[in-house]
C-alpha cells in the first residue's frame, strides 16, 4: 500500500466510528493513518520517538490503538515505551501514564459514553483512570497473573470488561474492573 513500504507487520486497525474511510494502523515501523480508505497511508509519529531511533533499532512496538468515539480527533497508542495521545488525529503525539509502573501497553478501552474512562492492560496488570490519563489506578483484584494482552468491553453495558491473560485464561469484571473472575472456557463439540 502506498505510504507503508517499510512496514514489517501490522498489529492492529482502529476505524473512526464517524468516518470509516479515516483509519489507523499499528506497526513495527509505528503508526499510520489513512483517510480515503486505505488507498494511502500518511506515517503520524511526530511525538512518539525520534525517526532515527526507531529506524535504527525498531524501538518503538505499536500494541494497540484506540480512538474516541465522542471526538474521534482524540486517539489513544499503547507501545512498548508507554502510552501516548494525540488530541489532531496523530499529527502530534504526547506521552502520558508516566507514574505507570510498566511502560509496555498492550491493550486499550475507553468508556463509550464517558471517554475520560480508559482502561490499559499490559504486564502490570489492568490500570483505570477516570480523568483522561492523568491519574491511574490497579485494578487487578481477583486476577491470578497481571500479564494483560488484551481488553474488551461489553457492547451493551461498560461496567463489563474481559481481560485475556497470558497464561492464565479469561477473565471477567462486571463492576468496571474493581473485582474479576476467571471465566471457564468449554470445548464446544463439532458437528459431525
Amino acid at each position: 500500500m502506498d505510504g507503508m513500504k517499510e512496514v514489517h507487520s501490522g498489529r492492529a486497525i482502529a476505524i473512526n466510528p464517524k468516518d470509516p474511510t479515516n483509519l489507523y494502523g499499528d506497526t513495527t515501523g509505528g503508526i499510520y493513518r489513512s483517510d480515503d480508505g486505505t488507498m494511502s497511508w500518511k506515517k503520524i509519529n511526530n511525538g512518539l520517538i525520534p525517526e532515527h531511533e526507531l529506524m535504527a533499532s525498531m524501538a518503538l512496538g505499536v500494541n494497540a490503538i484506540e480512538i474516541d468515539r465522542l471526538n474521534p480527533d482524540i486517539v489513544y497508542a499503547g507501545t512498548t515505551k508507554g502510552l501516548f495521545r494525540t488530541t489532531n488525529q496523530g499529527e502530534q503525539w504526547e506521552r502520558i501514564g508516566q507514574s505507570l509502573p510498566d511502560p509496555f501497553v498492550s491493550s486499550i478501552v475507553i468508556h463509550p459514553a464517558d471517554p475520560s474512562i480508559i482502561y490499559i492492560g499490559g504486564p502490570g496488570g489492568v490500570w483505570k483512570s477516570t480523568d483522561s490519563g492523568k491519574t491511574w489506578k490497579a485494578v487487578n483484584q481477583g486476577l491470578t497473573t497481571l500479564n494483560i494482552r488484551a481488553l474488551a468491553l461489553a457492547p451493551q453495558n461498560a461496567q463489563i470488561l474481559y481481560a485475556g491473560t497470558n497464561g492464565s485464561g479469561l477473565y471477567r469484571s462486571t463492576d468496571g474492573g474493581t473485582t474479576w473472575t476467571s471465566v471457564p472456557l468449554k470445548a464446544v463439540p463439532t458437528q459431525g
